[in-house]
């Protein structure tokens, strides 16, 4: 009996602490039932779309690209002289023609008319007109913009550099007599291009800068054949990215919607809010020095700013004046602008370099919801060519750089 009256209760929750467990409980509840439906919905959501991650990861597979460009042991490939197809993307088919002299536009003489003004456009495939008609790409519509006496001639190749740009002007763009180079100027070109032998399969010259002057590597290529050309073409894949994401991250990735639809909000509303600070004239410069400073991408600036300069010395040997758009990529519309950008505006303007970068415009364009990107990379759709040749011709006549 004893035993009895001294035995404890069992323990139990103070009921102090019920309520606080149960409101976890409810909460924690609402959370499963909440992702379980936004899974439910984004799931219906994406149904009949399963193959759009494919199409993107197949965006570099163009169909008969490969005809219009043939093997050069100074430039490592070039537009191929009278070469002329369609050309197949996921997003467009466009008719390519290339003329006499390996340029993607009408045919020019050598020697400049008299009373013509021209400019000579340097870019890579954006000023070759990626995905747009023939006649349609910004060189075209900003020739009709500026009307005579301008004639704006393009020496756009796809996949170039501001290397072999610089190549191509010395080797053949100075032969056209022009008033006005006009380099239409990728991020890519100083993050990897100017500094690499190799575009994807193509080899390809550099430089280095050895005693503060250009040094060209790489050049010239060695001989190779029209059949190991081909042979070399046929081989061709395009490059998948590996994934680095491991454990329950790549899980999530891969195999739910919910948490790639969270992750992507969470993430532009950063950039929303980072774009905001960046496009602040109060603070942008500092924060685009600050970007620069955090970032762990490998970019060769003296290589490029180098390259410029002696851009510039070949154009004005012509009596011809070097002028730079900055192309705005989708990527850093939807992100942010590359920060290095800001620093070759200060470098362009410190060595009487007019330029411009209107990333402004574009971003405006952008979120107004009109396409000027094509859905699978960053080139422009004809709007964007059109958008692109109005922002140029509005900076050559504020800069005085057309009669």
């Amino acid at each position: 009996m004893t035993n009895l009256q001294n035995s404890k209760p069992a323990q139990t929750i103070p009921r102090r602490l019920k309520p606080a467990l149960q409101n976890i409980l409810t909460l924690l509840l609402s959370a499963v039932l909440f992702f379980a439906a936004l899974e439910a919905v984004l799931r219906i959501a994406a149904r009949g779309a399963e193959n759009a991650n494919i199409a993107k990861h197949q965006a570099l597979k163009r169909e008969s690209e490969f005809i219009f460009y043939e093997y050069d042991r100074e430039l490592g490939w070039k537009n191929k002289p009278l070469a002329e197809g369609d050309f197949t993307t996921p997003d467009s088919k466009t008719f390519v023609r290339i003329n006499s002299k390996g340029l993607r536009d009408e045919e020019h003489d050598y020697k400049k008319p008299p009373g013509i003004f021209r400019i000579l456009v340097l870019g890579d495939s954006f000023a070759w007109g990626y995905g747009v008609e023939q006649g349609r790409n910004f060189t075209d519509q900003l020739e009709m913009l500026l009307g005579k006496p301008v004639e704006v001639i393009n020496a756009g190749v796809s996949g170039y550099g501001t290397d072999q740009e610089l190549i191509l002007l010395e080797k053949e763009g100075m032969k056209y007599e022009p008033d006005l180079a006009l380099v239409a100027f990728a991020s890519n070109d100083f993050m990897r291009d100017n500094v690499s032998s190799r575009y994807g399969i193509y080899s390809k010259p550099y430089f280095t800068v050895e005693n503060g002057a250009l040094k060209p590597m790489n050049f010239p290529l060695p001989e190779l054949a029209g059949a190991q050309w081909n042979e070399l073409l046929k081989n061709w894949k395009p490059e998948e990215k590996t994934e680095k994401r491991k454990g329950l991250k790549r899980f999530l990735k891969y195999n739910t919607k919910s948490y790639p639809f969270l992750s992507q909000s969470l993430k532009d509303l950063r950039y929303s809010i980072l774009r905001s600070l960046s496009m602040n004239p109060q603070f942008g410069d500092r924060f685009a020095e600050l970007r620069r400073n955090l970032s762990n991408e490998d970019a060769d600036l003296l290589v490029t700013r180098e390259i410029f300069l002696r851009m510039k010395e070949v154009s004005a040997s012509g009596h011809a004046r070097l002028a730079v758009f900055a192309i705005p990529y989708k990527s850093a519309l939807e992100k942010l602008p590359n920060p290095y950008i800001s620093a070759f505006l200060d470098f362009f303007e410190e060595q009487g370099i007019p330029s411009s970068y209107p990333y402004e415009a574009f971003y405006r364009k952008f979120r107004s919801g009109e396409k000027i990107f094509l859905t699978s990379d960053d080139h422009w759709t004809e709007s964007g060519h059109t958008l692109a040749a109005e922002e140029i011709a509005q900076f050559l006549k504020s800069q005085d750089l057309i009669p």
